[in-house]
Formats: C-alpha cells, structure tokens, sequence
C-alpha cells in the first residue's frame, strides 16, 4: 500500500509532540491575561462606586465668549500640524483628503466630527520653525485662514 503524503505523514511522532507542548503554555498566558483584565475592571468599578462616581460624558461647556486665548506654534511638522488640528486649524489639503475620503467610505465621520466641533476662541499669534518647508506651510496655513495674499517670502540664502 502506497504511503499518502498527507500532513500527517510528513510530521514524526516527536514534531506532534513538541508542537502539542506549547498549547498549555499558551492557555496559561491567556488565562494569566484574562484575569488581569478582570481584576483591574473590577477595582474600577469599586473604585468609582466607592467614591459615588458616575460614568458620563462631560456637559457642554457652553459659549466660548471673552479676549481669545493667543498661541504660539514651535514647530509645523507632523505634530506641529496634529495639535493645530486639534485645536481647530486645519490645512486646506487636509480638509481636502477627509473630504475626499467621506466621500468614498460614509462611515468616515472625521470631517464631520471636526466641523461640528465648537469653537475654542483661539488664536495663532506666533510661527517659529527652523526647517523653510515647515515655515511656509505654516505660514501659507495662517495666512489662508486669515484671508490675506502676500507675494512669495524670500528664502534666505547661506
């Protein structure tokens, strides 16, 4: 009788074996895992129980009225360009993209969730970047927001 190449006959007694081993090892991590998580979602709740805390959403902060609070920008690289987004800034190319990608997937609520937030009362009063490429955008970012055409900067020459 022909002997099949199947899976089975390609694997010694002592491979099956050695691959076996390692099924407890990694029910033990997983079970080591899984009570953890337990344990620290447990003291959670006691701890917010005990301190008569409940779990919600933060109200509305209302109007944000007063002088605007004025920020300085060090730095519009990846970060740079992040935290302005934060606060309410953001570039035309990325309006753009999330534009652009709401359209191809409607589940894509990044635009949407960053128009609809509200207004924070700020200002970028001050640019400071070393690296010209970061500097231009940066200021090619406020000037857009403020409305203002200026000719090209010149670039300083060493």
């Amino acid at each position: 009788m022909k002997k099949e190449d199947t899976i089975f006959n390609r694997w010694s007694r002592r491979d099956m074996l050695k691959s076996l081993a390692g099924i407890p090892v990694l029910g033990t991590v997983w079970f080591a895992g899984a009570k953890l998580t337990g344990t620290a979602m447990q003291e959670k709740e006691f701890l917010l129980e005990t301190l008569n805390i409940k779990a919600a959403a933060p109200p509305a902060s209302g109007p944000m009225s007063g002088a605007p609070i004025r920020l300085g920008v060090i730095g519009f690289g990846i970060r740079g360009e992040q935290l302005c987004r934060a606060l309410g800034f953001a570039t035309k190319e990325w309006l753009a993209s999330m534009k652009e990608s709401s359209e191809k997937n409607p589940n894509d609520t990044r635009l949407k969730e960053f128009l609809d937030q509200e207004n924070l009362n700020l200002k970028i009063t001050a640019v400071c970047d070393v690296f010209d490429v970061n500097a231009e955008r940066v200021i090619k970012f406020i000037l857009q927001r403020l409305r203002i055409k200026l000719p090209a900067l010149p670039r300083i020459k060493n």
